[in-house]
């Protein structure tokens, strides 16, 4: 085994972030530069039996960090509500990789080998593997892997993967696969050993921030004239402007997995959303107790209007604790127009699947005492002159459906390792 997991560690990636955009549909060229070489931070090794190790693999070291409590026997179709799995595959161009990465659960898609077609999105479902702590056996199912790492702990946090990052299996013959080309077959068993390359871009990003307004809104007293603007800044550049806001934040939600998250963490990333916490950590809690439970949403708007490629559907337009963000250009009139293509052209170019936000640059690594490696965000109530931790916000929501959160006029995401 030692002699494996040594070449393990020697395997050379020559993958960039956007390999793993899986929509054939060219991205808004403002996010072409967000398409870097990526670096490896760690592997992640689970031997699929019960009482199997856990280990995290780096350059130095190999640590142990759980075991398996439950294996997962095979691959399971990925619920509908997790629709944003269609959207990426891994960095390494194949259709398997880490499509949710959360203090509650990772997601990995299997398969199949489709690449999306907007025009025919009912043409398959993805199928998949969900790893869950020990803590949420009583709620696996088929395709659940169960670990003995805490919720919010270990490969829920710190040695958490991003999304796009590839995954791998091992042949019966001790040969490794990507994840899809094992499961070539959907009602293959699961495999006995399976590995996350976990990759990190090579270039640092310093921040990602959303001004909290619309045209019209009148925000401390101003009319403001034009929506907010989604900002980047690279590591000793200056601050860019890469996208546009169309929907406000005015409110907190009680979303599943923010119990799992301490105050001012990311929660939980996908290819289609992402979730801040605004609670502490509890644990788990039975849905009696939900109100222990705060967050707000962050949603691409193709996204967000089309959740199963079905405008009807769509319930986060006009949702208060769901800021939606769109391309450089993007308004709220948006947000009503009923059709996504205009013959094989998104009429609102891509941010879902894409990166800064959606892919390859954030997971929910937080630690209080290594602030400079964590992923926090921070608050502004004055546009941007000041920052602050957010304070605790869950529970119910004021009679009008918003909350505390309606005075934030900027949000910061500070990008950790």
């Amino acid at each position: 085994m030692n002699i494996i997991l040594a070449i393990l560690l020697s395997i050379i990636s020559c993958f960039s972030v956007s390999d793993s955009f899986d929509i054939d549909i060219k991205p808004a060229p403002e996010l072409a530069e967000f398409d870097v070489g990526l670096r490896r931070l760690f592997v992640i090794l689970i031997e699929n039996e019960k009482d199997g190790t856990i280990k995290v693999l780096t350059d130095g070291e190999e640590i142990k960090i759980g075991e398996v409590i439950v294996p997962v026997k095979k691959a399971s179709s990925i619920p509908i509500d997790l629709w944003s799995s269609h959207y990426i595959g891994a960095c390494n161009g194949h259709k398997g990789g880490v499509v949710y990465s959360g203090g509650d659960s990772l997601r990995i898609r299997c398969g199949p080998d489709r690449t999306y077609n907007l025009k025919r999105p009912r043409n398959w479902m993805s199928s998949g593997v969900r790893i869950v702590p020990f803590t949420e056996e009583e709620v696996a199912v088929d395709g659940d892997l169960v670990v003995g790492c805490p919720g919010g702990e270990d490969i829920f946090n710190e040695w958490s993967p991003y999304i796009g990052n590839p995954v791998y299996a091992m042949e019966h013959n001790g040969e490794w696969k990507a994840i899809d080309e094992y499961f070539s077959s959907a009602t293959r068993p699961a495999p006995k050993l399976i590995m996350i390359d976990v990759l990190r871009p090579e270039k640092k990003l310093a921040y990602i921030e959303f001004e909290n307004w619309i045209k019209g809104d009148e925000v401390k007293g101003q009319i403001m004239e034009q929506s907010g603007n989604v900002y980047v800044r690279w590591k000793d550049e200056s601050r860019k402007k890469i996208g546009s806001v169309v929907q406000k934040l005015n409110s907190h939600d009680n979303f599943v997995g923010t119990e799992y998250a301490e105050i001012g963490q990311v929660s939980e990333v996908t290819p289609g959303e992402i979730i801040l916490s605004t609670s502490n950590w509890y644990g788990f809690i039975d849905d009696e107790d939900e109100l222990l439970r705060g967050g707000i949403r962050i949603i691409p708007i193709n996204h967000a209007k089309f959740m199963d490629n079905t405008f009807e559907n769509s319930k986060l337009i006009g949702d208060n604790s769901t800021l939606i963000v769109g391309s450089i250009g993007c308004t709220p009139r948006d947000l009503q127009i009923k059709d996504l293509l205009d013959g094989d052209e998104l009429i609102i170019p891509p941010f879902m699947g894409l990166p800064p936000l959606f892919n390859g640059y954030l997971r929910p690594r937080f630690q209080e005492s290594d602030y400079t490696s964590s992923f926090r965000y921070y608050v502004s109530d004055d546009f941007g002159k000041s920052w602050r931790s957010t304070m605790e916000v869950n529970g119910k929501v004021d009679e009008d459906g918003t909350s505390k959160v309606k005075y934030w006029t900027n949000i910061r995401i500070m990008i950790g390792r």
